[in-house]
């Protein structure tokens, strides 16, 4: 016989069961908050469990892709999210912040609120919303500013009449000073190129001047007598993910991210730019896979965007790699002397979120000569000497603009490979934790693709791969040939770059 006393019991082990399963969708960083907290507002991040499945769009060209993918980013968020408006307005909770691009949201609520969002069914995660601080530069005297262009062998691609022309770079970082004469003609302009979430400004500024370096890097021009952007013709646009203190939450970032997929509010247009440069990381996570922005990473990528992220300044020793630096797809760039000796600061691998190379590859980040503050254009010819991975990463965004412009069909798989699998090998044989793949060498990566644009998917597997040597081999003939798969540039390694060298040495018809 079934007694109130055992109702009871079975209803307090179900309230029990509840409250332990919603518990789970609270992050531990957010659980000391709310025990801290008590009865104070927390900010907070809340996704939603309903996704989309990006690759459904693969086969589809660039515009409608994009298009379709935002669209339908846009009309889940609006479906998933319809209980949670409805709840979110009866308790008062207002600026709230939507991120269609995660299904997720921001705001402000009190641990009362976060609990019964905990308890929603749509609800997959609540975690704090942190905050992170622009990157400190490492300190170095000055030093001759053009080597770190002649170093990636930008000039080269400037003879050949490709200097960025067509081709749009993000720059996701502190702003940058519009006033300035060698990036203030590239910026895009209009309602579509410019994002500030914490001031809600019209117009590109920077109050640091972090952002203004890296711009200079990608696209300044001559101004000041000498050429301090790798790739001058290209234009820019920016999103402030740092504040005017230089501090970023998490949801603001997401948003500056999510800002990239649709710039101007538009699907049917397709305004999103071709490359994105990150100076930034999150700090305080050295050899953590922190993945809090590795689905707006996967957007990126999925829309054709090549992802560049600055490996961090954290080094020397091993094991040293921040995220979203240290995801599996993007690239990340790590820093070298002049005399391209890796710099001590420069964070090494391996990385803790995959098994692949850590740091990508490397770039000059030493003393490099790029725009600074004009305030407010009292100043025009303003210059500073720079270093960090902050400012190697621009460069790498910069050669994927010099490629992109040279090869506008190329898309971001295929410009990212060319420039690995091109690069100077430099440190232990072969990909290391120190200097990755090795030094870019955007000429090496142009000749690279010029052949994989003939060569291509070989044995028709859907896939460039090693498995094409092979088939070069036995349809060309290549001595000395170990199991028809060689090593044919004598690096000691068989791999991508292989193929460079076999187009380079034999015509194979249809290469232009």
């Amino acid at each position: 016989m079934i007694t109130h006393r055992r109702i009871a019991a079975v209803v307090l082990c179900l309230v029990i069961f509840c409250a332990d399963l919603y518990a789970q969708k609270i992050s531990p960083q957010l659980r000391d908050k709310i025990y801290t907290h008590k009865n104070e507002p927390i900010d907070i991040i809340v996704s939603l469990k309903s996704r989309i499945n990006q690759h459904q769009f693969a086969q589809h060209s660039r515009n409608i892709k994009r298009r379709l993918v935002v669209k339908t980013l846009k009309d889940n968020a609006d479906i998933s999210a319809k209980t949670a408006r409805v709840f979110l307005a009866r308790k008062g909770i207002e600026n709230i912040v939507w991120l269609w691009a995660t299904n997720s949201f921001a705001c402000k609520a009190n641990p009362f609120v976060i609990n019964e969002l905990a308890a929603m069914t749509e609800v997959e995660s609540i975690r704090y919303d942190l905050s992170l601080q622009i990157p400190v530069s490492p300190a170095y005297s000055s030093a001759p500013s053009e080597s770190n262009l002649n170093i990636i062998n930008a000039p080269a691609m400037w003879n050949l009449g490709f200097a960025g022309q067509g081709v749009v770079v993000a720059v996701l970082d502190s702003g940058a000073d519009i006033y300035h004469p060698d990036i203030s003609s590239k910026w895009r302009g209009g309602s579509n190129s410019w994002f500030d979430p914490h001031n809600h400004t019209t117009v590109p500024y920077d109050i640091d001047g972090h952002g203004t370096g890296a711009t200079g890097i990608i696209v300044g021009g001559s101004a000041g007598g000498t050429a301090i952007g790798a790739s001058p013709d290209a234009q820019w646009i920016a999103a402030k993910i740092f504040n005017d203190s230089g501090s970023a939450s998490f949801s603001k970032i997401h948003q500056c991210l999510q800002w990239l997929l649709d710039p101007d509010g538009d699907p049917n247009t397709d305004d999103s730019p071709d490359i994105a440069n990150n100076s930034w990381g999150i700090l305080n996570s050295t050899n953590q896979c922190i993945a809090e922005f590795q689905q707006d990473i996967n957007l990126l990528n999925a829309m054709d965007i090549v992802v560049v992220f600055a490996a961090g300044n954290e080094g020397p020793n091993p094991a040293t790699s921040v995220s979203p630096a240290n995801y599996s797809n993007v690239i990340s760039v790590g820093a070298v002397y002049s005399s391209k000796v890796i710099a001590g600061f420069s964070s090494r691998g391996p990385s803790p979120c995959h098994q692949g190379v850590f740091p990508t590859i490397i770039a000059p980040g030493v003393n490099i000569k790029t725009t600074d503050l004009t305030g407010g254009g009292a100043f025009p010819l303003s210059y500073a000497y720079v270093s960090g991975t902050s400012f190697a990463a621009p460069h790498i965004a910069a050669a994927a603009a010099l490629l992109k412009n040279a090869f506008p069909d190329a898309n971001a798989a295929q410009i990212e490979q060319a420039i690995i699998f091109s690069a100077e090998d430099l440190g232990d044989v072969g990909a290391d934790y120190n200097y990755g793949y090795g030094l870019v060498n955007v000429f090496a990566a142009y000749e690279y693709l010029k052949s994989e644009f003939c060569y291509a998917d070989l044995n028709l597997d859907g896939y460039i791969s090693l498995a094409d040597i092979e088939v070069m081999a036995g349809q060309w003939l290549i001595y000395p040939c170990t199991d028809c798969i060689s090593d044919l540039n004598s690096d000691q390694t068989v791999n991508m770059k292989d193929f460079a060298h076999f187009s380079r040495q034999f015509a194979i018809p249809g290469c232009r």
